[in-house]
């Protein structure tokens, strides 16, 4: 799955993740996540585990920000 991530600012990620990659990433303020196909992704915010970002195989771009934490 090709993701994005923008953290505060300044790109963080920027690569293909594979089969049980994972990053984990802290910020600020904010996370900027483009992923390339959401139902190969899964995440946690501050140790839940995050919402479908949206349906398989459509690119998303979703804004995580510290007022949601």
């Amino acid at each position: 799955c090709w993701v994005e991530a923008i953290v505060d600012g300044s790109r963080l990620v920027y690569r293909l993740m594979q089969p049980g990659d994972t990053r984990t990433i802290d910020a600020r303020e904010e996370i900027v996540l483009r992923v390339g196909d959401p139902g190969a992704l899964t995440y946690s915010v501050n140790g839940e585990p995050g919402a479908p970002l949206g349906p398989p195989g459509v690119p998303v771009t979703v804004r995580f920000t510290n007022q949601e934490a």
